[in-house]
């Protein structure tokens, strides 16, 4: 589990966008990639992301 805060309001899916880039930039993928699964309007999200041929996560 990862907590993420972004500064961009959670209006209008400007929250959503920023945590979008944040991770793409992250793991080194295309933001379009990252799916929402669950949580889309809420605070808490269920996200997959897929794995960038072996890369592993460096929290």
């Amino acid at each position: 589990m990862l907590k993420i805060k972004v500064k961009a309001p959670a209006k209008r899916g400007l929250a959503n966008k920023a945590l979008m880039k944040l991770l793409a930039r992250h793991f080194n993928i295309d933001a379009a990639l990252i799916k929402i699964k669950q949580g889309r309007n809420r605070r808490n999200k269920i996200l997959e992301i897929p794995d960038n041929h072996g890369a592993e996560f460096a929290g």
